[in-house]
């Protein structure tokens, strides 16, 4: 299912978001990429909340690159979620 829905975002030039689920009861607990061994990407960008040492540990283990600090980025909350900028 998610390469066939990669194959259609990339031929109409869209993103791309994948998200992790808790496996107890479904709920949606962070984002990733699977893309560097299922598809031709090269680069993938990532966004953490400020707060969020786990995940930027995480990125850091996999080679991602900090690219911006404490920026504002909308998230779909009221406020702009203030995030670092990743890439990789």
């Amino acid at each position: 299912m998610i390469s066939e829905l990669y194959c259609d975002l990339y031929r109409s030039k869209e993103s791309l978001i994948l998200g992790i689920c808790l496996k107890e009861d479904n709920r949606l607990c962070g984002l990733a990429e699977y893309l560097y061994t299922q598809t031709d990407i090269e680069i993938i960008t990532a966004s953490t909340m400020v707060e969020n040492l786990a995940s930027e540990r995480v990125l850091e283990k996999n080679d991602f690159l900090a690219t911006a600090k404490a920026v504002p980025e909308d998230w779909g909350y009221p406020e702009p979620t203030i995030a670092d900028k990743w890439f990789r």
